[in-house]
Formats: structure tokens, sequence, C-alpha cells
């Protein structure tokens, strides 16, 4: 990580939970030195796919 990277996943398990939650995550820097990081988490209504219903079997569908 460096001073300038900003990371967006919405990948559930590592991120917020499930597929239209967006997290935006970017370290924090002090004297080049990594001190925290900063988050925010956006909830979207619609990501273009079929939407939800019985006949996903997993994540991708």
């Amino acid at each position: 990580m460096k001073p300038g990277d900003t990371y967006l996943t919405n990948d559930p398990w590592p991120g917020s939970g499930h597929l239209n939650d967006f997290v935006l995550v970017q370290p924090s820097f002090l004297d080049g030195k990594l001190v925290g990081m900063v988050s925010c988490t956006s909830h979207l209504v619609d990501l273009g796919g079929p939407g939800m219903g019985p006949g996903g079997s997993d994540v991708y569908d």
C-alpha cells in the first residue's frame, strides 16, 4: 500500500455482507508510515444483474 491508493470491492466475504454493498477503503499515512485505514460502505439498490431469486445457487448467480 502507498499514499493515494484506493480499494473498492463488493465481495461479500471480506467486505460488508452482500453484493449490493460496496466498500471503499483508503490507507492513511503519517510521515510515510501507515497509521490507519479510512473506509466507507454504500448500499446500491440495483447492480444491473438478474436480481434476487430462489434460482440462485451461489454468489455469482
